[in-house]
This record gives structure tokens, C-alpha cells and sequence, in this order.
């Protein structure tokens, strides 16, 4: 009879030893969820606070850089267009005048573009995302600078208007750095379809950065337009990769999640 109450009672204490287990377990597993939904709300905000940066950052530097090239340029033509009174008190200008002037208003026009291109790229409504790419990739080529551009895809993807502007501009900047900082010779750019994924390559044989230099910069939110690239790019739920090839070729590579209604393969 002892000996059953003595097992009775180790049942017990061992039942009592496991549901305090049991409890500290859960405990620490609700912690652990807690914590990581805290995480991904700070990283969240966090997000949205660098976009909102990145939005005011633009638009300061786009009100400064009309500020200073339109008014000077302007002030130039309102310069040369003033009459010049002749003895009959007619006015003339020379044919070198007029092409002085001609040559401004053309330059001032091609800004006007420029900035116009910036806050909306108007090619985007005309062309789509994939050809405007193209576009702008082409036009990057020089006497110094090789670009080669291959595509897969022949049908347009039905991304939503906002996400193809994200899309646009963080291949833009990423081409815009590579141009202005590593400084290459030959420059490839790559778009396929992978696993259901629009994938855009930039290949480059210029100066490298690391895809960890990469995630640094954009973690500091300065220089080289990196957190806001990476920033368009979470938007549209995607990723950006920096690999080295050889030790020769750097590859960007962005990998964006394809619309839920594309058919594409």
C-alpha cells in the first residue's frame, strides 16, 4: 500500500515538473512571437519612414535643381531676346544671335524633359516597364561605355502602374550608380522570367560593391540612392542580390514576384 502512494505521489510531482515545463515553454515561445512581431513592426516603420526620407529628399533636390538650372538659363535667354534698337527704331537681331538663343531654348527644353522624366517618366505609360528599361539602358551607351541588352519576355507584365514606377526607378538608380561609380568599360543588362519571378540582371566589369557594402549604405541611408532602392524593391515584395563573378564582373540582380493574374510562363 506504501508503495503504490509512493508512486502515486512521484506521478504527481513529475505530472506537476511537466506542466511547469509545459508553462515555461509556452511562455517562452508566446515571448519569442512577441518579439519577433515587434521586430517586423520596427522594420515596417522603419521601412516607411526611410521611403517617406527618400520621397521629401527627391523632392528637395528636384525644387533645388530647378531653382538653380531653370533661372540662371531663363535669365540667359531673357538677356539675349532684349531688343536691340536700331537708328529706323526697329529691332533686328543677328543670325548669330538667333542661334545662340535657339541653342538655349533648346538646351532648357531638354531639361525641362529631364526633370519632367524624373518626377513622372512619361515612357512608362507608353512603352511599359520592360521596354522603358531598355530604353534607358541604351541610352547609357558611349564611346566609353559597351552595353549589351537581352530579354526573354515579348508580352508586357501586368504590373499595377505604382509598382512598375518602383520597379523602373531602383533599376535606374542601380544603373546610375554603376555608370557614375564603379565606372565600366561593358555593361549587360538581363530580363527573364524565373520560378514565376521577373528577374533584371546588371552586369558590369567596373570597380566592385559588395552586396554586404550594399545593405550597409542602405542601413545608413546615405549615398549612392541604396536604401532607396531597397526600399522601392521591398515594396513591390521583391529582392536585390550583389554577386561577383571571376572576381571580374559584378552582377545586381532584382527579383520581383509576377502579378497573381500573369500568364506568363
Amino acid at each position: 500500500m506504501i508503495q503504490v502512494n509512493e508512486i502515486y505521489v512521484f506521478a504527481s510531482i513529475f505530472s506537476f515538473l511537466i506542466s511547469i515545463l509545459l508553462v515555461v515553454a509556452i511562455w517562452k515561445i508566446a515571448k519569442l512571437y512577441v518579439s519577433k512581431i515587434k521586430l517586423q513592426k520596427e522594420f515596417q516603420e522603419k521601412m516607411q519612414r526611410a521611403i517617406l526620407e527618400a520621397q521629401e529628399k527627391e523632392r528637395e533636390e528636384l525644387s533645388n535643381n530647378l531653382h538653380d538650372d531653370f533661372g540662371p538659363q531663363l535669365g540667359i535667354i531673357l538677356n539675349q531676346i532684349q531688343p536691340v534698337r536700331n537708328e529706323h527704331d526697329s529691332y533686328t537681331f543677328t543670325r548669330e544671335q538667333v542661334e545662340k538663343i535657339a541653342e538655349k531654348v533648346y538646351d532648357l527644353s531638354a531639361d525641362i524633359r529631364n526633370y519632367s522624366s524624373l518626377i513622372f517618366p512619361s515612357q512608362i505609360k507608353k512603352l511599359g516597364l520592360l521596354k522603358s528599361i531598355e530604353s534607358n539602358f541604351r541610352d547609357l551607351a558611349s564611346e566609353r561605355l559597351q552595353v549589351d541588352f537581352y530579354s526573354e519576355i515579348e508580352e508586357k507584365i501586368p504590373f499595377a502602374l505604382l509598382d512598375e514606377l518602383s520597379i523602373f526607378r531602383a533599376v535606374s538608380e542601380a544603373m546610375n550608380n554603376i555608370v557614375n561609380h564603379s565606372c565600366p568599360g561593358k555593361m549587360e543588362c538581363m530580363i527573364q522570367i524565373e520560378n514565376k519571378k521577373l528577374s533584371i540582371t546588371l552586369t558590369h566589369d567596373g570597380s566592385h560593391f559588395s552586396h554586404d557594402e550594399f545593405m550597409e549604405e542602405a542601413r545608413k541611408g546615405q549615398g549612392k540612392g541604396c536604401s532607396s532602392m531597397l526600399n522601392r524593391i521591398l515594396i513591390v515584395g521583391g529582392v536585390i542580390t550583389i554577386e561577383h563573378v571571376f572576381n571580374k564582373l559584378t552582377c545586381i540582380n532584382f527579383l520581383i514576384p509576377l502579378p497573381k493574374n500573369d500568364s506568363s510562363n
